[in-house]
This record gives C-alpha cells, sequence and structure tokens, in this order.
C-alpha cells in the first residue's frame, strides 16, 4: 500500500449507489459477485483493514441548472 496522505491510512475510495442498503448487500452475497469479483477483489482489497460507510447523497452544485434568482 502506498504512502497515506492528510493523516489518513488509505488509499481508495469506492462509492456505490442503490435503492437501499440492502441491495447493496444483495449484489456483495450473489453467487455470480462472489465467483467472478471476488478472486480479483482479493488481490487488491485487504478486507480486514477495510470500512464501511453508508449515507445519503445530495447534489450541492448543479452547473447544468441555472439559478432563478
Amino acid at each position: 500500500m502506498g504512502a497515506s496522505t492528510g493523516g489518513t491510512a488509505f488509499w481508495g475510495m469506492a462509492t456505490f449507489e442503490a435503492e437501499s442498503w440492502d441491495k447493496i448487500l444483495e449484489v456483495f452475497s450473489h453467487p455470480e459477485y462472489e465467483r467472478v469479483v471476488f478472486p480479483d477483489e482479493r488481490r487488491i482489497i485487504d478486507r480486514a483493514r477495510t470500512q464501511v460507510f453508508a449515507g445519503e447523497f445530495a447534489t450541492m452544485l448543479d452547473r447544468g441548472v441555472q439559478s432563478k434568482t
């Protein structure tokens, strides 16, 4: 793993969006995911050090929408 910056111990991040937390867990536990993705994932992810954060996303700035003011 590379050197950390900004006082964090992380060198990567992934964002998963779905209708619900259950839908994301459904993908991760699907036999096809376990068969195809998991073997490759083992080479790049240290699961013992992985942290998961759940939350809501909001668009704070959308340059495609003009202000009404």
